[in-house]
């Protein structure tokens, strides 16, 4: 249970930070420019726009993938010699979901990897690329894929107002996960 334990007080950490910066990115409606009158003061803008989906959603993103794999290896390594050592989202999923069925946390993950809507900014990150959801620790983390296929992001920029509730969901669905695998994990015998 302790190596569990472990996984999962990494893997909340990860979507408290996804949390955290979603709620000041929708506090600030997804600033995505400053009008200026006059010169433009480089360090202004970038205070103005520092929680802005172009500044940190890539980041956001990859923290809130990498928290939900780390909660799913948590609960992985309960039934386990060890947890997988890849970053597959369906198959670490699919795994869980073999040993812990009909879960609400499954269902969380499931709409961010199997259930993804397609016109989301993320669903349309994936299509653009021509990447599944099981890409996400590479498409989040580099410019290129290993082979040096690069990796267009502007669909997870640049959003402004028209994606604001997009990541008001992120965030909120950040929350759910963390009650949900608090719940699981207290469910366990």
């Amino acid at each position: 249970m302790n190596e569990a334990f472990n996984y999962w007080l990494i893997g909340i950490q990860y979507l408290r930070l996804a949390e955290a910066a979603c709620n000041e990115l929708v506090g600030r409606e997804n600033a995505s420019g400053v009008v200026f009158i006059g010169a433009v003061d480089w360090d202004e803008y970038l205070e103005a726009t520092k929680w802005s989906d172009h500044s940190i959603g890539i980041a956001i993103l990859f923290n809130f993938f990498h928290g939900i794999e780390v909660l799913l290896k948590g609960f992985l390594s309960l039934k386990a010699a060890s947890p997988p050592r890849h970053h597959r989202l369906s198959e670490i999923l699919m795994e869980f979901e073999k040993e812990y069925p009909g879960t609400r946390l499954s269902s969380l993950v499931r709409e961010y990897t199997e259930e993804l809507c397609p016109y989301s900014p993320l669903g349309q990150f994936f299509r653009t690329n021509a990447i599944s959801v099981d890409e996400w620790y590479e498409a989040l983390k580099y410019p290129e894929s290993k082979s040096g296929r690069s990796y267009r992001h502007t669909d997870l920029k640049y959003g402004g107002l028209d994606t604001v509730h997009f990541w008001k969901s992120i965030g909120n669905t950040a929350i759910l996960l963390r009650k949900e695998a608090v719940q699981l994990s207290r469910s366990i015998d």
